[in-house]
């Protein structure tokens, strides 16, 4: 099974706020920074994700 780039950055990102021990909310330049990611690819996803509620 092949997952694609943007799926792949997506569910790193939905494990990071998952994992996170922070009590507040968190940046996507902070999720970038933890996972290693193109922040603003990142900012992409992460707005298709609010899109779709998750």
């Amino acid at each position: 099974m092949s997952v694609s780039t943007r799926g792949d950055y997506a569910c790193r990102a939905l494990l990071t706020l998952a994992l996170g021990t922070d009590s507040g909310p968190t940046s996507v330049r902070d999720i970038a920074e933890r996972t290693d990611l193109p922040q603003p690819y990142l900012e992409q996803i992460m707005l298709a994700l609010k899109g779709a509620d998750l």
